[in-house]
C-alpha cells in the first residue's frame, strides 16, 4: 500500500504505523507539482488544501472541528510523475478522501489512471464543504468521460441543520459520500489487451 501524507506530524505517525512494504510519502497529491498551503484543523481530518467554507458550514452543529488552527507550507507532486519515475508502480486501486482536492489528483494522474486502474474510490461532496472545490457532478463527470470508469455505489453521509437537529427524522440533508468507481466488466478483456 502507498499513502501520502504532507502533515509532517501525521507523516511521522504513519511511518511508525505501517506494515512491512508499505510506503508512506511525505507529499501532497496535486494535478501538478507546486508548493501549497495546508489549512490544518482542530480535527486534522478536516484538513485540507483549501479553505473550510465556514459561511456554509456553521448551518451544522459541531463546526469548531473545521477551525483552522495553523498553516503549512507543503510540496505537492502529482500521481504521473512519480508513475514516471517508477515511485508507485502496479497499482489497480486508489482511494482519495483529501477533502476537496480528489478532482486536482485525478487530473494529475490521468496517464496512470488509464493505464494502470481498475477501480478508484474517491469522497465526494455534495454541498460545498470547502471554499470553491468541485462537488460530485464536476468529479463523476470526469471519472466517467476521461478515465472511463462506471459508477458502481456510493455511501451517503447526512448532516442535520443546528435548528432541527433535535426534532424531525434523524436523517438530514446529504453532504458528502464515498463514490466507488470500477472499470466496465464488459469492456475489461479490450482494455487488457494493451499488456499483452
Amino acid at each position: 500500500m502507498v499513502s501520502f501524507e504532507p502533515d509532517q506530524e501525521e507523516y511521522e505517525d504513519l511511518e511508525k504505523k505501517k506494515m512491512d512494504g508499505d510506503i508512506v510519502l511525505p507529499y501532497a497529491l496535486s494535478s501538478e507539482e507546486k508548493k501549497l498551503n495546508l489549512h490544518l484543523t482542530k480535527n486534522r481530518a478536516c484538513s485540507s488544501i483549501i479553505q473550510p467554507n465556514h459561511s456554509y458550514l456553521k448551518r451544522f452543529p459541531d463546526i469548531e472541528r473545521f477551525s483552522v488552527e495553523e498553516k503549512q507550507i507543503v510540496e505537492s507532486t502529482t500521481l504521473d510523475t512519480l508513475y514516471e519515475k517508477n515511485i508507485v508502480e502496479n497499482i489497480d486501486f486508489i482511494k482519495l478522501d483529501t477533502q476537496g482536492c480528489e478532482l486536482d489528483i485525478l487530473k494529475g494522474g490521468e496517464k496512470l489512471l488509464d493505464e494502470t486502474i481498475l477501480g478508484v474510490q474517491v469522497e465526494v461532496e455534495f454541498k460545498p464543504m470547502y471554499t470553491s472545490q468541485p462537488l460530485f457532478a464536476d468529479v463523476d463527470r470526469f471519472i466517467r468521460d476521461k478515465l472511463e470508469l462506471e459508477l458502481f455505489d456510493i455511501r451517503k453521509a447526512y448532516w442535520k441543520y443546528k435548528e432541527g437537529r433535535e426534532i424531525g427524522p434523524s436523517k438530514g440533508q446529504l453532504i458528502f459520500g464515498d463514490a466507488l468507481y470500477f472499470r466496465d466488466p464488459f469492456k475489461m478483456l479490450k482494455w487488457c489487451e494493451r499488456f499483452g
